[in-house]
C-alpha cells in the first residue's frame, strides 16, 4: 500500500517475517519530506520491529522502531550521508545515529540526540 509519494508499507515491514508493520504516518511524511529534499531514493534497511525480533537483535527496550518512529536507512557512499543526514536534520528528525553503513532516524520526544556508531 503506498503511505507516501515515495514510499510503500512493504518497505517497513518488520525483518522477522512477521509480516507487521505501524509505521506513524507522521514518521513516514517526515521520512519523504527529507526524501524531497534530497532528490533521490531512500532505501529502508529496518522499519518497524516487532518486539520479539527487537530483542532477537539487542535493540534497545524502549526502541523506536517498535513504535513506528525510527527506520534504519542505507546510503552509497559518504557524500551521500552527508546529504542524507542534512537533509534528516532539515526536515526535524530529533534521533539521528551515524553507522558505518547506515543512518538510524527517529522521532523522540525527548531532546534531540546525534550519534555515531561506526
Amino acid at each position: 500500500m503506498r503511505l507516501t509519494k515515495n514510499f510503500v508499507s512493504e518497505e517497513f515491514l518488520c525483518n522477522c517475517g512477521c509480516e507487521d508493520q505501524d509505521m506513524k504516518f507522521t514518521f513516514v511524511r517526515l521520512l519523504q519530506k527529507m526524501r524531497d529534499i534530497y532528490g533521490k531514493p531512500i532505501y529502508i534497511n529496518s522499519g518497524w520491529r516487532c518486539s520479539k525480533y527487537n530483542t532477537m537483535i539487542g535493540g534497545a527496550r524502549n526502541s523506536k522502531h517498535m513504535d513506528g518512529l525510527a527506520c534504519d536507512i542505507s546510503f552509497k557512499d559518504s557524500f551521500d550521508r552527508y546529504e542524507l543526514v542534512k537533509a534528516a536534520f532539515d526536515v526535524g528528525f530529533t534521533g539521528i545515529e551515524l553507522g558505518s553503513h547506515h543512518i538510524h532516524l527517529d522521532l523522540r520526544k525527548t531532546k534531540p540526540a546525534c550519534w555515531i556508531d561506526i
